[in-house]
């Protein structure tokens, strides 16, 4: 059976390697004067904004983590890894769906705008350039380069990591929802 892919298929093999380098790198720090910006980006959010990301339906050390973000403009933690995040809905729109058909996938999130912001609104552009985007991106930067240096040195990951994505695909694979004869038409 072939599926058409419109979700991220997660390799808990890479993703667990990448929460350890996580936990080893903690989290961003922000100082009182980013924490003042975030707070007021937040006084432009509506009430459902702000929990936004907050009432996922899980249970147990992820949600009494989640708990502890009420309140605050920023997020200063890092959430407990759970195998089952996939099974939540994150709506949004990348091409790291179909490249997780071909090879395995992991990715990360980190602190870069205040909690509640949507994508794609004058509140996460008005952040994109101040240092809390850019120590939320520099740390997830650092936190990537450690997991692609240690999988480059432990092959057995690499192999475990192909494992898991066979397996989990079993007979389905990738189909590129463009059609073959769609071809891109170059800019004048």
């Amino acid at each position: 059976m072939i599926l058409f892919p419109i979700y991220i298929i997660p390799n808990h093999t890479l993703e667990k390697v990448m929460y350890k380098n996580f936990k080893e790198l903690g989290v961003p720090n922000f100082d009182e004067s980013e924490k003042k910006f975030a707070a007021e980006i937040q006084r432009t959010l509506t009430e459902q904004e702000k929990g936004t990301g907050l009432g996922y339906n899980v249970d147990g050390e992820l949600k009494a983590a989640i708990m502890q973000l009420r309140g605050k403009s920023l997020s200063d933690l890092l959430l407990p890894y759970n195998e089952n995040m996939e099974k939540i809905i994150m709506p949004g729109s990348t091409d790291v769906g179909d490249v997780s058909w071909i090879v395995p996938t992991a990715q990360c999130s980190t602190a870069c705008l205040a909690l509640g912001t949507q994508l794609h609104t004058w509140q996460a552009v008005a952040t994109g350039t101040t240092s809390i985007a850019h120590k939320g991106m520099l740390h997830a930067g650092k936190a990537m380069a450690a997991t692609a240096a240690e999988v480059m040195q432990n092959p057995e990951l690499i192999k475990q990591a192909n494992q898991e994505l066979q397996n989990r695909l079993g007979d389905e694979s990738y189909v590129c929802p463009i059609p073959k004869e769609v071809m891109p038409t170059p800019l004048k």
